[in-house]
């Protein structure tokens, strides 16, 4: 409900199809007058100014006269302490460069998002989680998935983390996924008394599914942003990788688990030399206590 034509660009495959790709785009949206395009990029690294050049580039090839941008990228910085200085939020970078254009749009900071409802996610929500009606369940979103490697703390820790609250708590996991984790989510519930994985659906019924949940545990993913945006309340278990603060949850009540040893802000996607040692020294005890300040009281 956020967009209402999508068109993809090829980025894979052989040179000559990524290149009909890019032609058979062009000519597609040329075909519209276009008052404005925006590379709604955040301007943080690992994102550079060369690769929002090259979008713009792209946006001037469809037709497009005026094109808004972020005009510099922001760099990483230490402090006297030697630790990484904070970098302003993704999200309010990006308010700010589009608010000159008449947008309405909340100011920087102010709030949670609201992610629109979508009856029909919504029903699809309500079935999967039809057996859990009328059960006093605090039912907990668990992301223990991410794309880059380094930024996966580890199962293992996920599986002791929520096995503690299963059995102190009311608490009912449902855990996050593609096709690729069901093996993985298969061994973890399978050393707990209750709890169920959702892989491989939409991401709307993701988020109408998450909107039913209480509290949300994950790792550094899409995941995470997505439950913020429903108004949960997240544990976020966050590698250095990046600067403090750019790439966490949106909005206020969160809780961001990350360390500042002295490789932070390597922007690298997997750590051989150190042994992801950022995300292995936040302990169980510490992600447990994270969660459990967090649960909302039981409900009679």
């Amino acid at each position: 409900g956020l967009i209402e034509r999508f068109r993809p660009l090829l980025i894979g495959g052989s040179r000559a199809a990524r290149w009909a790709s890019r032609l058979r785009l062009i000519f597609e949206l040329r075909r519209t007058k276009w008052d404005c395009g925006i590379v709604l990029m955040p301007p943080h690294p690992p994102m550079t100014r060369d690769v929002i050049a090259a979008l713009e580039k792209y946006l001037k090839w469809f037709g497009v006269k005026r094109v808004v941008s972020p005009q510099s990228g922001w760099t990483l910085t230490r402090g006297s302490d030697g630790r990484l200085n904070p970098l302003p939020h993704v999200a309010d970078s990006l308010v700010e460069m589009l608010a000159p254009l008449g947008i309405p749009l909340p100011s920087p900071g102010k709030g949670n998002p609201s992610l629109p409802r979508q009856a029909d996610a919504a029903e699809k929500a309500g079935k999967i989680l039809k057996d859990l009606e009328g059960e006093n369940w605090c039912l907990l979103a668990v992301g223990a998935s991410a794309n880059v490697p380094v930024s996966r703390w580890p199962i293992e820790r996920y599986a002791t983390v929520i096995g503690n609250l299963v059995l102190e708590r009311p608490v009912f996991p449902i855990l996050f996924g593609s096709a690729s984790e069901v093996q993985g989510f298969q061994q973890l519930l399978s050393g707990l008394p209750r709890g169920m994985m959702i892989c491989d659906q939409g991401i709307d019924v993701v988020a109408e599914v998450l909107r039913r949940c209480h509290l949300y545990l994950g790792n550094d993913t899409g995941l995470t942003h997505l439950a913020a945006a429903v108004g949960l309340k997240c544990v976020a278990v966050i590698s250095a990788r990046n600067a403090p603060e750019a790439w966490y949850p949106y909005g206020a009540g969160h809780i961001v688990l990350r360390t500042s040893p002295a490789c932070e802000g390597c922007l690298l996607t997997e750590c051989v030399e150190f042994g992801m040692k950022c995300l292995m020294d936040i302990s169980t005890d510490q992600v447990l206590a994270s969660v459990e300040s967090l649960l909302p009281a039981p409900r009679s």
